[in-house]
C-alpha cells in the first residue's frame, strides 16, 4: 500500500514498527498531523484482507 506524507510533515516525518515520529523541533500542528497519519497508516493495516 502507498502513502503518501502530508507536506507540512514531509521532511521530518519517519515511520518505523512502533509507528510515526518527526524530527524535532516540531510544533503541535506538525504533531497532530503526525499522529493523524500514523492512526490512518493503522486503520489501514487493520482493513487489510489476508487470504491463507
Amino acid at each position: 500500500m502507498l502513502f503518501t506524507v502530508p507536506e507540512k510533515i514531509r521532511r521530518k516525518f519517519h515511520y518505523s514498527e512502533d509507528g510515526g515520529y518527526l524530527d524535532e523541533p516540531y510544533t503541535e500542528e506538525e504533531k497532530r498531523i503526525c499522529d493523524e497519519f500514523v492512526e490512518s497508516i493503522k486503520k489501514a493495516e487493520d482493513d487489510t484482507i489476508i487470504e491463507e
